[in-house]
């Protein structure tokens, strides 16, 4: 199975693209060259979720196309940042999996570094809209619109102005379900 998803608008060389792929099941997934893994987590055999980033080159292309083996729903979201440090973007990470919830929660993390962008991922395995976390910004929220295995996925974001621990934070579905969901701690640019 395959996805092609267009780079977003707006993103110009040295911005940040984070994406997120969710899919049914445990698969394996290729990402397109030059994007690097930060995280995957799974839930059970039924959901596994992948975040990676890459910078944004002056000869970006249009799309890119991610594969994956033996899934049969997919869905992917990519965001563009900038004001990014595009040496080390990766401050710190987590993830966490549950079942049989509308609130998505995922976990706390510790940036190093004030001013960090904090970007939370919440997928799940129904046909969900989603609620963004409390003084979050949604970046994404995407759902298999057919098939016989439904997968949504949702992003947000929001600046953490102090270091120390973030808290856990949460996006509500619109239906209960398994899940995942993650933080990433993103470094600003100096």
């Amino acid at each position: 199975k395959t996805l092609t998803v267009s780079r977003p608008a707006g993103v110009v060389a040295g911005d940040v693209m984070v994406a997120t792929v969710s899919a049914d099941g445990v698969p394996t997934l290729t990402a397109p060259s030059g994007w690097t893994a930060v995280r995957s987590d799974v839930r059970g055999t039924v959901l596994t979720t992948w975040t990676y980033y890459h910078v944004a080159g002056s000869a970006e292309p249009t799309s890119t196309t991610w594969t994956l083996g033996t899934a049969t729903s997919a869905v992917i979201g990519v965001t563009g940042i900038t004001g990014v440090d595009r040496t080390a973007p990766v401050l710190t990470s987590a993830g966490r999996n549950a079942a049989w919830a509308s609130t998505i929660t995922a976990p706390a993390v510790s940036p190093s570094v004030a001013g960090a962008l904090v970007l939370g991922t919440f997928s799940t395995v129904s046909r969900a809209s989603f609620t963004p976390p409390t003084g979050a910004r949604e970046d994404v929220d995407v759902t298999v619109p057919t098939g016989t295995t439904p997968v949504s996925l949702s992003t947000a974001d929001k600046v953490r102005v102090s270091t120390g621990l973030t808290g856990t934070w949460s996006a509500t579905a619109s239906s209960a379900e398994r899940y995942t969901a993650q933080t990433v701690a993103l470094r600003p640019k100096a």
